[in-house]
């Protein structure tokens, strides 16, 4: 299924790293920890560049888990953006993002990637609970050739510049022919539209070949 949209990020990661609560902080400025996700699901936001235009953004959110790894495939295709989470607290789930960065083969061509390691406000309150170190996930980004926060979508922590970061790779990788735009602060506001992909399973049947 495909959605209209100036850019498509899609977030993968683990199953419990937080995908689905960045993407409610990002869309409605809430913290929520939901049900785990199973499939995909969708929204969107409107972001006011520093062009002072504006484009939607497409954000799928997919299962982490490793019998979910052919749908998670199927919706990496033709993002532009991959937000590529582990949970600092979990150091099995920083161990695993090598299965996550290798689904941006099948993204668009220009896709940027940004490491983000979640749940800081965990750390904040006590540092014992870190199984990953800021370093780490530094030289692991750097590695994947991706820029690299740690944030806490509790405490908002990051989220607002990861957000600007993504809007404004956008507009010099997509818009700009590799010049960054000048203009006003990017602005941030979200839409109503939310969807839940769980049943798109038989998409993948008939599409295989994108994921092999």
């Amino acid at each position: 299924m495909t959605q209209k949209g100036d850019l498509k990020i899609i977030l993968l990661g683990e199953s419990k790293v937080g995908k689905t609560t960045l993407m409610i902080r990002i869309i409605k400025n809430e913290f929520d920890n939901p049900k785990t996700t199973i499939g995909a699901s969708y929204m969107e936001k409107t972001y006011e560049g520093l062009d002072g235009k504006n484009y939607l953004f497409n954000i799928w959110d997919t299962a982490g888990q490793e019998k979910f790894d052919s749908l998670s495939t199927f919706y990496t295709r033709d993002a532009g953006c991959a937000l590529i989470l582990y949970d600092i607290t979990d150091r099995k789930s920083f161990l695993e993002l090598e299965r996550f960065f290798k689904k941006l083969e099948f993204a668009d061509e220009k896709v940027f990637a940004i490491l983000i390691g979640t749940k800081f406000d965990l750390v904040a309150e006590n540092e014992e609970l870190r199984e990953v170190s800021i370093q780490e996930g530094s030289e692991k980004a750097k590695l994947m050739n991706s820029d690299f926060f740690e944030i806490s979508s509790k405490t908002t922590y990051n989220i607002d510049k990861l957000f600007e970061r993504i809007g404004s790779k956008y507009l010099r990788i997509y818009r700009s022919g590799g010049k960054k735009a000048k203009g006003k602060k990017g602005k941030q506001r979200h839409s109503v539209f939310v969807t839940n992909l769980s049943d798109d399973e038989e998409n993948i049947e008939k599409d295989k070949k994108c994921c092999k």
